[in-house]
């Protein structure tokens, strides 16, 4: 009785942590507007997640594969998602706007930029010779 008791609290316990794991990257907050960068970490996957609020108007602007995203921004009126190569970025939806905001992919970023962020030790400064 007491092991099968003990066996339902592990399973359960086990199904607690399924849950994602919610990582906020980047914010923004420029007049009205807050933009958020986020990942969430699945057991078997990562997603990375743009959203923006705007008063009490928010939505989901970007759903992509993980390690996707190498920084969000915004200029005047718009905002930028800088991406690391469309070919290895699985994008799951995208909006062009929120609100009269509009939002553009950035995606003219190469490996060793992507080094700079996610793998350091990989990371080769402009001018650095191969080794």
């Amino acid at each position: 009785m007491n092991s099968t008791l003990f066996k339902m609290l592990i399973i359960l316990s086990s199904l607690v942590s399924c849950d994602a794991k919610k990582s906020i990257q980047k914010e923004i907050k420029k007049d009205k507007i807050k933009i958020t960068w986020y990942e969430e970490s699945y057991i078997s996957n990562r997603r990375a997640f743009v959203t923006v609020e705007n008063n009490d108007k928010n939505d989901v602007v970007l759903d992509c594969n993980d390690l996707s995203i190498i920084d969000i921004n915004m200029n005047n009126d718009t905002i930028f998602i800088k991406i690391f190569e469309p070919v290895k970025t699985v994008i799951y939806s995208f909006k062009n706007s929120f609100e009269g905001y509009p939002i553009k992919i950035d995606s003219c970023y190469s490996i060793n930029e992507y080094n700079k962020i996610y793998q350091p030790e990989y990371y080769k400064p402009s001018g650095a010779s191969a080794q």
